[in-house]
C-alpha cells in the first residue's frame, strides 16, 4: 500500500508506479494518492503489457497472457468515467462507459453479451449502482469474461 506515492521517476513512471508488475503477477494492491498524480497507470500499463505480449508472443519469455485483456473501473461519476476512458485513448485502448446514456445506444444490442466477449472494449467503467444490477451479476459470472479480466479497480474509492 501507498500513501501519496513518492514523487521519484524512473523510467518515466514515479516510484510506486513500479508496482504495476504486482499487478500484472495477480497480486491485490491499494493506493492513495492525489489526483493527477497517475493512477490510471494502475490499469492503462496491465492493459497495455496484456495487448502487446498477446499480439506479440514469441517475442518474450512464457507470460499467462489474457487473449483479450478488460479491466473494470468502478467510478462514481460519468464525468470521470469519460475522462479515464479518453486518457486511455491516446494508449490505443478501447473503453466504454457503462452509463444511462451508453446503455440507451445500445438497447437494440445485447450488451452482456458484448461485453462478456472482451473483444469490443479493453476498459469498462461502470458506477458502483450498476455493478450491483443483474446484468452486471451476469457478466461478472461469465467464465469468458473472468478468463480475460486483467484487473477489477475502484477508482475514488471515497466517493463510493
Amino acid at each position: 500500500m501507498y500513501l501519496n506515492g513518492p514523487t521519484g521517476h524512473r523510467h518515466g513512471l514515479r516510484d510506486y508506479q513500479l508496482e504495476n508488475t504486482r499487478v500484472l503477477a495477480g497480486q491485490n494492491i491499494l493506493v492513495f494518492t492525489a489526483t493527477g498524480d497517475g493512477k490510471s497507470s494502475f490499469y492503462d500499463i496491465p492493459l497495455l503489457v496484456h495487448k502487446e505480449l498477446s499480439e506479440n508472443p514469441g517475442l518474450y519469455p512464457p507470460f499467462p497472457v489474457r487473449e483479450h485483456p478488460t479491466a473494470i473501473v468502478v467510478t462514481p461519476t460519468k464525468g470521470l468515467a469519460d475522462s479515464i476512458i479518453h486518457e486511455a485513448k491516446e494508449f490505443g485502448l478501447s473503453g466504454f462507459s457503462y452509463c444511462h446514456d451508453n446503455i440507451t445506444k445500445y438497447r437494440n444490442t445485447d450488451l452482456v453479451s458484448l461485453i462478456c466477449s472482451c473483444t469490443k472494449w479493453q476498459l469498462i467503467c461502470v458506477d458502483p449502482e450498476r455493478l450491483a444490477t443483474p446484468e452486471w451479476t451476469t457478466i461478472l459470472r461469465d467464465k469468458e469474461f473472468l478468463r480475460n479480466l486483467v484487473l477489477f479497480c475502484v477508482e475514488e474509492a471515497h466517493l463510493i
